[in-house]
């Protein structure tokens, strides 16, 4: 199996060499675990080993994504959004369900093959939008099989206490 490096400190050792290619990974964690900041690392180390790198925003806006990557020390991350190297996918307050069955698979279309490494943060609005777990699973399961026909997929998921 071939591997993407996460490009997180020690932890490419602990997976064997990075994640499969093509794969879904999900990071799971309370707010403020760190998740973001993962995420922005592993598309951080694509876009420097020459990988293009899409960002899925299910909540926050292009600027404030780039103050938080700027807060991290990626003081070139303008230069990628320049470039069209780094794509943001801005799909906060928008039908989850139209976006995921109908808005989607045309952008997947344009980017398919790519090996693009993408990102989804969070994943949790997807879940919350519909109460019916069985509909929940199935727009879940079609956002991943859709992202990777582009490429390797890291998505967010907040754990909330009951």
């Amino acid at each position: 199996m071939e591997k993407v490096k996460t490009g997180i400190f020690g932890l490419n050792p602990l997976l064997d060499g990075g994640f499969n290619k093509n794969s879904v990974t999900v990071v799971v964690g309370a707010p403020g675990a760190g998740k973001t900041t993962f995420v922005n690392q592993f598309l951080r180390k694509g876009l420097e080993e020459g990988q293009e790198a899409i960002y899925i925003s299910l909540e926050e806006n292009k600027e404030q994504i780039v103050a938080e990557c700027k807060e991290m020390g990626w003081d070139d991350v303008d230069e990628y959004f320049e470039l069209g190297l780094l794509v943001l996918l801005e799909a906060g307050g928008i039908e989850f369900s139209k976006f995921i069955k109908d808005d989607f698979p045309s952008f997947v279309n344009e980017w398919k093959g790519s090996e693009a490494r993408i990102v989804i943060d969070p994943l949790t609005p997807i879940i919350w939008a519909e109460d019916n777990k069985y509909e929940q699973r199935s727009l879940i399961s079609s956002l991943f099989k859709e992202a990777k026909k582009i490429g390797t997929v890291v998505a967010t998921l907040e754990e909330h206490g009951v």
